[in-house]
């Protein structure tokens, strides 16, 4: 099933929000949402859409890029994501994270996440645990004593 609400008219102080019993009636079900323009600030409560394959929330206020991650990781079949015109989009390597996120995505505003990218951004991932790992056997300046 698709469900499309974008642009929707609200006032300026309202935020966009689903009720818990709307999500639960159609989580199994919905496999596309557009939420273009619809003043959505987070959306944590999306998590509940598992069969989701297609996301659009391009042009809202979604700031908080841990909880967005995050909520990728429950979206296991997802194919393609919109999320540019939100202040998460602005972030430095925010496409390298959302990739990262996601194992399924095969395409992020509009253009392709590739194999390629995908495992080129897993072996950076895995040089970085592995420098920070030596960092920290190291023994730092303030650890040595003086004599």
């Amino acid at each position: 099933e698709d469900l499309n609400l974008s642009e929707q008219q609200l006032s300026h102080e309202a935020i966009f929000t689903f009720e818990e019993s709307s999500l639960e009636a159609i989580a199994r079900t919905l496999t596309y949402i557009n939420l273009k323009k619809c003043q959505v600030y987070e959306f944590s409560d999306l998590y509940r859409l598992e069969n989701l394959i297609s996301v659009n929330l391009e042009d809202n206020q979604i700031e908080d890029f841990e909880t967005a991650t995050q909520v990728l990781r429950f979206w296991s079949q997802l194919d393609s994501l919109r999320i540019k015109g939100n202040p998460i989009a602005e972030l430095k390597k925010c496409r390298d994270l959302m990739v990262m996120a996601s194992m399924s995505l095969t395409q992020l505003d509009g253009k392709n996440v590739t194999m390629r990218e995908r495992e080129y951004l897993y072996k950076l991932n895995q040089l970085k645990v592995k420098k920070s790992r030596e960092d920290e056997s190291k023994p730092h300046k303030e650890n040595i004593p003086k004599r």
